[in-house]
């Protein structure tokens, strides 16, 4: 097709229409010039691109439909975009849900009124994460299949039987158990490989088969029955009768037996040795018995008491003696005759013999050389353990505290004071201590620097302290303050090599940690400043 780019409208007729033929006719109401295409195909569209031009948009290939561009804007062909250009809900017959409703995550959706999709999220759910599914529930899922609710329930049916339904149990493609109603002999069964138990319709009896033989019977009136006795190994004797006054007692490993009651009176359970059986005899009074007779079971007890003596004649009564001393030498052959003297005491001498220690002179302790016992002073080299507290004079420690730093430890780019991973101790409640914390230090940042501060969880009554920073360039001070309280930092700006030493006294109100805290005065993401090995805290515990 052809026709002329441009045409001159120069008369009209009465409804101000004219005619165009050049294997193209169209129809036009204007009073202006009209820009025309050259060329048209099959399937094109004529639009109008600018004001008094007309377009062609070339067809597309099928399912794209012609999409407005917006006012002023060209039209063209495209996807039928579900979010800009649609509107309204699909419905069911159309394959759509017949919902605007977005599902709940978890939800299983199902076929509602009208086969409107729907969802019951809170008794309808499917757990991907753990792949469970849960009916009356849909939270804290706990198996594969968790079913809840007041009178949650599982139906199984055999339609064509009304006496026969049954849910099995598989390992992989392997048939491993069943659970069934069966039949008019049982109302119900559960089986595993050649194992059974059911429920006998007539009694209502529970029974226990193996490969189809009784093995256990329990009643509805709570009788058991066993067709073979159980093991002592599973619970049971093993035995399947029991007389009046039997004993059962084990016979050999996992094996019970009976022993049968002795009809003659006055007859107790005896071991007969290791490895024996019991039996039933008299009790031997040469092996048989242990401990003391009581008094009353002799003669009743009858003129028992403190002084008198059992008697061969069967008789309690006082022994005729004749007065001695202790240490008379004859009496008591194993002792020295000695004469009793004040404040003496008995011991055993070399020989050995019991003789008299007499006693010492004042201010004299019983001490032993590990052989022999005399008076003598007590020996603090070798007789004394354990501190003497304060109030007795003491120091209440034994040595001052000495603790060295064992490894360096650095600290970049913080100035958050943190505490010491070596220089710390544990302090007594309502104690004084004299410390002395020596640090040697180094960084090569020109700024970096060190500050040092105390701290701890003791509860403090009184602290001072003298803080004095080094500085071995100038071999000078760099800083030198009094701390009175915990966290009070004092710091300085050097570089290289440097030390500080604090030095004072803590009162403590309750017990805990007093340790050494310090930080990098200048914060330097480069150069490390490092606490060095060889640092040291003292600390002395105080009398007053």
């Amino acid at each position: 097709m052809s026709v002329a780019k441009q045409f001159n409208i120069e008369a009209f007729d009465d409804e101000g229409l004219f005619a165009v033929q050049s294997n193209f006719e169209a129809l036009f109401r204007t009073s202006s010039s009209l820009q025309l295409p050259n060329t048209a195909t099959i399937g094109d569209i004529p639009y109008a691109s600018a004001a008094e031009t007309l377009s062609m948009l070339a067809d597309v290939a099928t399912g794209n439909a012609l999409i407005s561009g917006g006012v002023g804007v060209a039209p063209s062909y495209g996807k039928i975009g579900l979010t800009p250009h649609v509107s309204g809900t699909l419905p069911v017959a159309n394959g759509g849900t017949g919902t605007a409703t977005a599902f709940t995550a978890g939800s299983v959706v199902f076929a509602g009124p009208s086969g409107i999709y729907a969802q019951d999220n809170a008794n309808f759910f499917w757990d991907d994460t753990n792949n469970r599914f849960g009916i009356g529930a849909n939270t804290s899922l706990v198996t594969t299949l968790d079913i809840r609710g007041v009178t949650p329930d599982i139906g199984i049916r055999h339609d064509a039987s009304a006496d026969y339904s049954a849910l099995r149990f598989y390992e992989g493609t392997t048939h491993t158990a069943i659970v069934q109603h069966v039949g008019s002999t049982y109302i119900d069964a559960v089986r595993r490989d050649d194992l059974e138990l059911v429920t006998l319709r007539a009694t209502s009896d529970i029974v226990f088969r193996l490969n189809d033989v009784e093995q256990a019977r329990f009643a509805v009136g709570g009788a058991i029955t066993l067709v073979t006795p159980l093991v002592m190994t599973s619970g049971g004797t093993g035995l399947a009768t029991l007389a009046q006054g039997d004993l059962i007692f084990g016979s050999a490993t996992n094996v019970f037996s009976k022993l049968a009651k002795d009809a003659t009176a006055t007859r107790y359970v005896s071991n007969t040795g290791t490895a024996n059986n019991p039996a039933w005899a008299q009790v031997n009074l040469a092996n048989g018995v242990t401990g003391n007779l009581s008094v009353a079971n002799l003669n009743s007890g009858t003129s028992a008491g403190a002084t008198t003596f059992w008697r061969g004649d069967a008789t309690w009564a006082v022994p005729a003696s004749t007065a001695h001393v202790v240490l008379d030498g004859s009496v008591h052959s194993d002792s020295v005759a000695q004469a009793v003297s004040r404040g003496s005491l008995i011991y055993g001498n070399a020989t050995p013999k019991w003789d008299e220690l007499v006693i010492g002179v004042a201010n004299r302790l019983l001490r032993s050389d590990g052989t022999d016992v005399s008076w003598a002073q007590a020996v603090l080299t070798t007789d004394v353990t354990g501190i003497l507290p304060v109030a007795n004079g003491g120091t209440g420690t034994s040595t001052e505290l000495r603790i060295r730093k064992t490894a360096d430890k650095p600290i970049t780019n913080s100035t958050v004071p943190e505490a010491d991973n070596h220089l710390t101790v544990t302090l007594d409640a309502s104690s004084a201590y004299e410390f002395e914390i020596t640090g040697f230090w180094t960084t090569a940042g020109a700024t970096a620097g060190i500050k040092v501060q105390l701290d701890g969880t003791v509860g403090v009554s009184s602290l001072k302290a003298d803080v004095i920073l080094f500085d071995y360039t100038t071999n000078a001070m760099s800083a030198l303050d009094r701390i009175t309280a915990f966290n009070a930092a004092v710091g300085s700006g050097l570089t290289g090599d440097n030390s500080f030493m604090i030095r004072g006294t803590i009162v403590t109100s309750t017990s805990g940690t007093f340790f050494l805290e310090w930080a990098q005065n200048a914060a330097d993401l480069v150069n490390a400043t490092t606490l060095q090995a060889n640092s040291s805290l003292i600390l002395e515990k105080l009398n007053a």
